[in-house]
Parts: structure tokens; sequence; C-alpha cells
């Protein structure tokens, strides 16, 4: 190998390894922009899943329940509260990762349930959050709104 040899295939793994460099970083930035983007209050709008055939169907029990989750930084709760199961809290962290963001529990009210680590595919639409996961090898998908109002009587909570 010249000295011409070796200085270009230096060039090469020095060029990759800036490409890689940046590309990592982008990454990184658009994680942190979609960590930003969920930063704030969410309720639960409405839940549907999806049958064998592929169709769609909405949720009715949502109507009775009330849910709203809370994002700061890398970080999340949830509280909801049904007449069916009371109230319920779950606290953890967001992490993202191949298969989407994922909620990793750290915390759970629930006694019976164990703590899981869900993953969801995120999409947005204004102020709208959809998540979308499988559950028994159905697709369920979440529409949560962001919360714009700061009190919380009963005329800011779609029913």
């Amino acid at each position: 190998m010249n000295f011409y040899s070796g200085s270009l295939v230096g060039i090469i793994f020095l060029s990759s390894g800036l490409f890689f460099g940046l590309a990592r970083q982008q990454s990184e930035s658009a994680i942190d922009d979609m960590f930003q983007r969920l930063e704030g209050r969410w309720q639960l709008v409405a839940v549907r899943f999806q049958d064998d055939a592929g169709q769609w169907h909405a949720d009715p029990s949502v109507g009775q329940l009330r849910a709203v989750k809370l994002i700061s930084g890398r970080h999340f709760s949830l509280m909801s509260q049904s007449p069916d199961h009371g109230m319920h809290a779950v606290s953890g962290r967001l992490e993202y990762s191949s298969d989407g963001l994922r909620e990793v529990i750290d915390f759970n009210t629930a006694k019976n349930l164990p703590a899981v680590h869900q993953a969801y595919q995120s999409r947005f639409e204004q102020h709208y959050w959809y998540q979308s996961f499988r559950v028994d090898g159905k697709t369920v998908e979440q529409t949560w709104q962001r919360a714009i109002h700061s009190d919380d009587n009963d005329n800011n909570w779609p029913h």
C-alpha cells in the first residue's frame, strides 16, 4: 500500500465516521424534538381497535373513562378514573427505541397488573397525539388531545 492509497483509506474512514456521527446527531435531535412536542398535559379522547378483518371499531367504554397523561422531559404520569375501575395512577420513564416510544412503568397503583414496558408507535396531527400498539395480536390506537385549558372543570373534558 503506498502513501496515496493509505491516505485515501484514512479519508474514507474519517468521512464515514463523520457521516454516521452526523446521522446519529440528527436522529437524536429528532428524538429530542419528539420529547419536546410531547411536553405537557394530554387527555384521552378516543380508543379504537382493529378486528381480524382489518376494520376499525371505536371502544364505547371510553365515554365513561377520564384519563390524563402528564409529560415532563422524559417522564410521564397517567391518571384515570372510570365507574367500573375507580381511580388508577401510573408513572414512569419514557424511552425511545427501535420499536417506538416505550413507557417504562416505575409506579402502578393497580396491584394486580404487572409492571409492563409498553411500546407505542406515535404520530401527531395538530393538537392530537395518536399512540398505536398491539395487544393479543390486534392493533389498538389511543387518541390523546393536548389539554389547552388550565382549569379542570367538566366543560374542558370531551364527552
